[in-house]
């Protein structure tokens, strides 16, 4: 699902990223740790299509993540670590939204929507404007649209999340591996 070889990325003298390199399968858990400044954000923006490589290579769900960039952001969902969401939308309206940008047909997307606002606890803020909602709330609304698809990354899903949250994100990241789900 992902493969990572030399991959490597300078920002003028600053060496952000030197030469990773890993390989994570389809349904496998992968977290990337280090201090701040390790360059782990920057391997996921260049993994997820956003940024590019200054010199190696990399597939994300079978895609070359320089030349079929465009690929891979449809295939994936993302979670930055700051709230980017609709912050005038409902809940319920920014789940909706990013579940049409990642291509669901209008009866999948309703049915997703109910479906990550139980999963993820938002049940009773459905109808709540998102820029009303704590931090927390804000990151677990991040968390829940960015799992719209087959694929997730966070460069920091359980920053400003409650330890239940963060351990429910793992169980079902673990469930729906074993029903050969990618995330959930």
């Amino acid at each position: 699902m992902v493969e990572v070889a030399q991959l490597a990325k300078r920002f003028g003298a600053t060496q952000a990223v030197a030469d990773v390199s890993f390989t994570v399968a389809a349904g496998e858990i992968f977290g990337l740790l280090g201090p701040n400044g390790a360059g782990k954000s920057t391997t996921i923006r260049m993994l997820c299509g956003i940024l590019d490589p200054t010199s190696g290579s990399g597939r994300v769900v079978g895609f070359d993540i320089v030349t079929q960039a465009e690929k891979i952001k449809a295939s994936i969902g993302y979670m930055t670590q700051r709230f980017s969401l609709y912050e005038d939308l409902t809940v319920a309206e920014n789940l909706a939204f990013y579940a049409s940008v990642y291509g669901l047909d209008r009866r999948r997307r309703a049915a997703r929507v109910d479906e990550v606002i139980e999963k993820i606890g938002l049940a009773a803020r459905r109808r709540q404007i998102a820029g009303t909602l704590s931090g927390g709330w804000k990151q677990r609304l991040a968390l829940a649209c960015s799992t719209s698809r087959r694929c997730c990354s966070s460069t920091s899903p359980r920053r400003a999340s409650t330890p239940s949250a963060a351990a429910n994100f793992g169980s079902r990241s673990t469930a729906s591996r074993r029903r050969g789900r990618r995330c959930s």
